[in-house]
């Protein structure tokens, strides 16, 4: 399974540490879904996931300490095998946290939720 999240950014910049922060945002989804049921089958030991991430970032400038963006939006895409449900998982409680903010390093929400084949 295969779909992106378009987040918008409160201002268009990231830090260079962008990848703790997504990581931090499926933790906190999957801690709100089915009463947090199914976060350690993904981050109770070092395991391989069936899923992984990447970024789109536009037109990005790299600094020392941040990525400066165009605009103040990303684009993240999810890959998930499915043999264990992984995709159906991650948009259940990634649809959960629509239009809600994280407050973690990089205030955002999610404003578009598009599945590709």
């Amino acid at each position: 399974m295969r779909f992106y999240l378009t987040f918008e950014l409160e201002k268009s910049s990231l830090p260079k540490d962008y990848r703790r922060i997504i990581l931090s945002y499926i933790k906190k989804s999957l801690t709100e879904i089915l009463d947090g049921r199914y976060y350690s089958q993904y981050f109770k030991d070092n395991i391989q996931k069936d899923f992984c991430f990447s970024l789109k970032l536009p037109k990005a400038k790299f600094t020392k300490d941040e990525i400066i963006l165009e605009d103040n939006s990303i684009k993240v895409l999810f890959t998930s095998d499915d043999r264990q449900k992984t995709g159906l998982l991650l948009q259940q409680a990634f649809m959960k946290q629509k239009n809600k903010k994280f407050l973690n390093f990089v205030p955002f929400t999610i404003f578009q939720f598009v599945f590709n084949r």
